[in-house]
């Protein structure tokens, strides 16, 4: 067990099981959950202010173009509270069972009842890495990021580079985008196979002990 709660056992085939559960590492999550609650209070107050504004208009009319114009910023403010709530769900009810075996790599992620399976050959692995995805308190958290190759295309993915491209093609940025697009068209995936590993020093063993397992250098 290390201090992220990450479980780490041996399997009989040589391999290693890595076992992150839900709920972990509160002070990384507090600053999102303050967020989210603020902004939830935010819309509770809007949509108590408008919906007195609307019942004390005299017309029906007048309700409903004003319904209409405020349904605008309602879309405004509800956007970075849909998206700010799933990935606080996504933080605080992800737990993962990583199998990392002589060959294969399988990263099974759950949240509550639902559940993603993925089955990555060894020869499909393109770099295992370690990722800091965010520092709070001065303390930086790590993901377990594995990108592999020939796991599916996106046509979509595909016309959206040939547009970036055709916007300045000689520009630094858009070359890494279109480096980045290029990768996922192609079959290209990154998933986070264990996240929210507290410190650079036991998100580098973790990786390390992966390797090991799969037989990569």
């Amino acid at each position: 067990m290390t201090n992220s709660r990450i479980k780490i056992s041996d399997l009989a085939n040589g391999g290693k099981e890595f076992v992150a559960p839900a709920m972990r590492n509160f002070q990384e999550k507090k600053g999102f959950i303050i967020v989210l609650l603020i902004l939830t209070v935010g819309m509770a107050i809007f949509l108590f202010v408008v919906g007195s504004f609307l019942r004390d208009l005299p017309f029906a009319w007048a309700r409903f173009l004003a319904a209409n114009f405020f349904f605008t910023f309602f879309m405004i403010l509800a956007l970075p509270l849909v998206l700010l709530g799933f990935l606080c769900v996504d933080m605080w009810l992800r737990s993962t069972r990583v199998l990392a075996v002589p060959g294969e790599l399988r990263i099974v992620t759950h949240w509550l009842f639902v559940r993603q399976t993925n089955v990555i050959p060894a020869s499909k692995i393109l770099e295992i890495t370690a990722t800091n995805n965010t520092t709070v308190d001065g303390v930086c958290y790590y993901d377990i990021v594995v990108s592999a190759t020939n796991v599916g295309k996106n046509r979509l993915v595909k016309l959206f580079g040939a547009f970036l491209q055709a916007q300045n093609p000689n520009n630094s940025v858009y070359k890494e985008k279109m480096q980045e697009i290029d990768f996922i068209n192609s079959g290209g995936k990154k998933i986070h196979a264990i996240t929210n590993i507290v410190g650079q020093t036991e998100a580098d063993a973790i990786l390390q002990e992966i390797n090991n397992a799969l037989g990569r250098r």
